[in-house]
């Protein structure tokens, strides 16, 4: 124990690591001695080692991931002048980062920009992202701009892969892109174990989390997920959010190494030794008012109590139906959609919020997730205040439960358009950048979020905002 003590001490004041001769010569033992106890060391996670030829340096393990982060914004529309600002604004802070995420608005040519773009970094940059219907970073809650975040650590890595042909078949895109995504990971996970990480550390925390995108218009958001479920499994925790294009309602993309994907769904699988946290909230809270789903069929709801959907949801929300149908897309207009939405509680008492799209002539409803036949949906109602304070007290959790060193925010646009019915929408950036203080922080505007329960259960939500983090800390801290 004297000798593995002595061996710390010497390591501590050594900046660039030293061999087993070394040691053994500043100790005054043998090097078989030094060897054996440098050994039990490693297992112990105490000390590390890099190969410099033949040699082997050890130093001490540090406790954190020795994360290297940068977020960049521009708002310039010329695409090379763009690419140029964005990637000068990360090589400023990271030399080859190991992935950069994108989030972009649609009021540039796409193609022409992640063209010049993807040259900027060497090949083995993995460069992902989606369109969006707003950004969000630092810079605020912005339009018709750009957003990226670059990363570097020997603790994180990803897989990437992408579903073609998503609107015709989501189960076979989303097990394309997983598969893809699966093949493409590399990781070291000797790290975990030499960092000394147990059972119980395995148990508790996840070495794996995806991120989907898929594209909003096609409808298939569920189907994509249990294509994905069919090669992750179902306990891996996916988050993400459906691609936008500012509500124009005509195409969305999804970006990944410079090429750009339409009706497609990107999958992103991490694997990392570090420490993550994720939180969802949305701030609706149920009525009395609720309904019984007697037909429906994927996101399309043709009756409700035996009756015209477009009938019983009318009354639930005190509207003449007649005006409900005239109206037709009811997702944006007024906030009806966004402020009256119909929700589904599960056995573990979360609520999966379902957002009103389209009222049909026939009387039918379109969603903008799947509602199942015979369920009961309630109609949930929300304040303003309600909705920022729900925000408030997610974030609040956080901070006693983490230090987060990143983190990626998916926000349902719902949400954004009935907060800037009340022009509070600045009220909760306000909120969300106090409690990110010191943290690199992106994300977007998305139709429908990815996101996952206390319980594990991943799905296609509504309404919500979904908050994810990586800790510089090590599992086995």
């Amino acid at each position: 124990m004297k000798t593995q003590k002595n061996i710390l001490e010497y390591l501590k004041k050594v900046d660039f690591g030293a061999s087993s001769t070394d040691i053994s010569k500043h100790l005054g033992k043998s090097r078989i001695t030094v060897s054996k106890n440098l050994e039990i060391l490693y297992v112990k996670g105490l000390v590390k080692f890099k190969r410099v030829g033949m040699a082997k340096l050890w130093h001490i393990s540090s406790k954190h991931a020795n994360i290297q982060s940068v977020v960049a914004y521009s708002e310039i529309k010329d695409e090379k002048k763009l690419s140029e600002k964005l990637s000068q604004d990360i090589k400023k802070e990271i030399d080859d980062p190991s992935f950069i995420i994108v989030f972009s608005s649609t009021h540039i040519d796409l193609k022409k920009f992640f063209r010049q773009f993807n040259k900027e970094f060497p090949e083995d940059t993995k460069i992902i992202g989606c369109s969006t219907c707003g950004e969000i970073s630092k810079q605020g809650i912005t339009e018709n701009s750009v957003v990226a975040m670059a990363m570097k650590s020997e603790h994180i890595s990803v897989g990437v892969g992408v579903g073609r042909n998503l609107k015709k078949d989501g189960f076979k895109a989303g097990k394309n892109a997983a598969e893809m995504a699966l093949n493409d990971l590399e990781h070291d996970f000797s790290k975990t174990i030499c960092q000394g990480t147990t059972v119980r550390d395995i148990l508790k925390l996840n070495l794996f989390f995806a991120f989907g995108f898929p594209d909003f218009m096609s409808q298939q958001e569920e189907n994509a997920l249990e294509g994905v479920f069919s090669v992750f499994g179902n306990r891996c925790p996916i988050l993400g959010g459906g691609s936008g294009d500012n509500l124009k309602y005509k195409e969305s993309y999804q970006f990944y190494n410079g090429e750009v994907y339409k009706d497609s769904v990107l999958i992103t699988l991490v694997a990392l030794d570090c420490k993550t946290d994720s939180i969802s909230t949305h701030g609706w809270y149920p009525t009395e008012k609720s309904a019984f789903v007697t037909k429906s069929e994927g996101r399309i709801v043709y009756e409700l109590n035996h009756r015209r959907a477009s009938e019983v949801y009318a009354e639930m929300i005190g509207m003449d139906e007649q005006e409900l149908i005239r109206r037709g897309n009811i997702a944006v207009v007024e906030n009806i959609g966004s402020k009256y939405v119909l929700g589904i509680s599960d056995i573990h008492g979360n609520s999966w919020l379902k957002h009103p799209w389209k009222v049909d002539g026939d009387g039918s409803m379109t969603f903008c997730a799947n509602v199942p036949q015979d369920v009961v949906l309630s109609l949930n109602e929300a304040t303003k205040e309600s909705v920022i304070k729900a925000t408030e007290t997610a974030l609040k959790k956080i901070k006693k439960r983490c230090k987060p060193k990143v983190c990626l925010i998916f926000y349902a646009i719902g949400r954004k358009k009935f907060l800037e019915g009340y022009g509070a929408c600045e009220e909760e950036f306000r909120l969300i950048n106090k409690y990110l203080e010191g943290v690199d922080f992106i994300g977007f505007y998305a139709f429908g979020q990815q996101g996952f329960t206390s319980a594990g259960v991943t799905g296609h939500r509504n309404q919500t905002v979904n908050f994810f983090f990586i800790s510089d800390e090590l599992l086995s801290s």
